[in-house]
């Protein structure tokens, strides 16, 4: 019996998928890499970086408050949850590193 090309590369393929699983995730595991620093570098959040932190989380609930008062949020509302939510994202990140 005479296997034609397309039959054996994709045979190949399956067999390299079944074998090597890693291959067929290689973007996903590439995209999901977490720098984190050296372990020997520690490093504590500042009170001003903390208190600072807690400041936009309190203004962030209290807009989700405002937000839903009505049962609605609009337009404007999103926005203004969504800048916050990023402003608290930015202060977290600058507070972890070192």
């Amino acid at each position: 019996m005479k296997i034609n090309r397309q039959h054996f590369t994709f045979a190949a393929i399956c067999a390299a998928t079944v074998f090597l699983p890693t291959s067929a995730f290689a973007g996903d595991i590439y995209y999901r890499r977490v720098y984190s620093p050296p372990p020997n570098i520690v490093r504590s959040v500042s009170r001003q970086e903390s208190r600072d932190i807690q400041q936009i989380q309190v203004r962030l609930q209290a807009a989700k408050r405002r937000a839903l008062r009505d049962g609605r949020i609009s337009r404007q509302e999103r926005e203004e949850i969504n800048d916050l939510e990023r402003e608290l994202n930015r202060a977290i990140r600058s507070a972890r590193r070192y």
